[in-house]
């Protein structure tokens, strides 16, 4: 109610104060790296940018990568859109034994001997990348041995099957769920203020140990973590907060800030390995067995996408062609849902039964009705090469130029 119902106007609120930083994403969580042609990334990413500043009203310097997933080239790629920074996982930048949100495996790369406590510039473009601290991140995210696995905190997976409402908290990580005992907030609440200031604590020692001039250790993590997950995690960010902004040995920083202060000339440029923040810090988790079909039908009509200089964000839609562009806004937005990494992520973990074939499916068939729509509205018309417009509205009513290097052109 203190927000006029409003929570993206807060929160842009804050970052117009600078008190946060708001960044954007691709613009369904579409896997990067696994996509075929530049011109569906790029799709992604522009989309992402354009629905943020339509919610936000301001422009996102920052690229989060859906899934921390990394393929060389894509710096340019981002780069090109405009955006700033990003943010990696740790193998990304220093190789070694991998060890990712989900827990350590058996895979390792040649180290690279590089530090994490710093940002670098990303190959031959001006992309600054941002390494995630493997350990300072697993503290808070791993359920095994992060703070979220604690006993006094209010257990996931067990729920009333009609209310949906959660009883229960963790009591035994290794325990079935009949095992679980009640839930008591005030204890849960005081141990996410316990373990905020023991995380504060490390981040304090890690800046005293580090051997960086001026360390900067990034902790970057999916906002769904604070509250769906861990339900008691904004009790814990908070406080957090708190206690940063009170501390004499660390201070903490939006990315932005940090791009503003650094001395760029001691800066190193460094090739990013191929990654991601899933097991084995490789694609494993999205391209698998099970998943490949599904990546078989993505490239098919990224193949028509990438053909078709038509079906862009930026069609000719003028005068006698305007009633063309419902067919391809549809096909574009059921495109874009297509290529959403949450139906490879829930195909692998196998917490969703048939759902993400369905949905995969559904749209799927989408795309393809739209396009025959398409295909047969074009047949014998001369379309013109000229007159742009945004697939989607832009909220300010503004013309959207495409640039210089126009999809089209790709």
């Amino acid at each position: 109610e203190d927000m006029g119902r409003d929570i993206p106007g807060a929160l842009a609120d804050l970052a117009a104060r600078g008190c946060i930083e708001l960044a954007t994403s691709a613009a369904t969580h579409g896997y990067l790296p696994l996509l075929k042609h530049e011109k569906t990334k790029r799709l992604q990413s522009r989309m992402g940018k354009v629905g943020f500043k339509e919610v936000f009203g301001m422009e996102p310097r920052g690229l989060w990568f859906p899934e921390c997933a990394y393929s060389p080239g894509l710096e340019e790629l981002v780069a090109g859109e405009g955006y700033a920074y990003t943010v990696l996982d740790a193998m990304a930048v220093q190789g070694g034994k991998a060890m990712s949100q989900y827990g350590e495996s058996t895979r390792t790369v040649p180290p690279t001997g590089r530090s994490v406590e710093t940002v670098y510039k990303c190959c031959n473009s001006e992309l600054a990348v941002f390494p995630r601290h493997p350990e300072l991140c697993a503290q808070v995210w791993s359920r095994w041995t992060g703070y979220p696995g604690d006993f006094a905190y209010r257990e996931f997976h067990k729920q009333k099957p009609r209310s949906g409402m959660r009883y229960y908290r963790v009591t035994d990580s290794a325990g079935d769920l009949c095992t679980k005992k009640p839930y008591d907030p005030t204890v849960a609440a005081a141990r996410a203020r316990e373990h905020a200031a023991h995380y504060v604590g490390r981040i304090e020692e890690a800046a005293d140990e580090s051997r960086s001039e001026v360390p900067i250790l990034t902790t970057a993590f999916d906002t769904e973590l604070y509250g769906h997950w861990w339900h008691e995690g904004p009790i814990f960010l908070e406080e957090v907060a708190r206690l940063l902004a009170q501390s004499d040995a660390v201070n903490h920083a939006t990315p932005s800030r940090i791009l503003e202060e650094i001395d760029w000339e001691k800066v190193d440029r460094i090739e990013p390995l191929e990654s991601s923040w899933g097991v084995n810090c490789d694609h494993t988790v999205w391209m698998n067995e099970r998943t490949r079909p599904m990546w078989e039908k993505i490239w098919e009509l990224e193949d028509i996408v990438n053909d078709s200089w038509a079906l862009t964000p930026f069609g000719p839609w003028p005068g006698d062609f305007w009633e063309l562009q419902s067919s391809v806004d549809t096909f574009l937005r059921e495109f874009l849902l297509m290529m959403a990494s949450d139906w490879e992520f829930l195909m692998y973990t196998g917490t969703a039964g048939d759902y993400p074939e369905r949905r995969f499916e559904g749209h799927r068939r989408a795309c393809i009705e739209a396009y025959a729509r398409l295909r047969t509205a074009l047949q014998g018309r001369e379309l013109p090469e000229y007159a742009y417009e945004p697939l989607f509205a832009r909220g300010d009513g503004e013309k959207l130029e495409p640039p210089e290097d126009s999809l089209e052109d790709q």
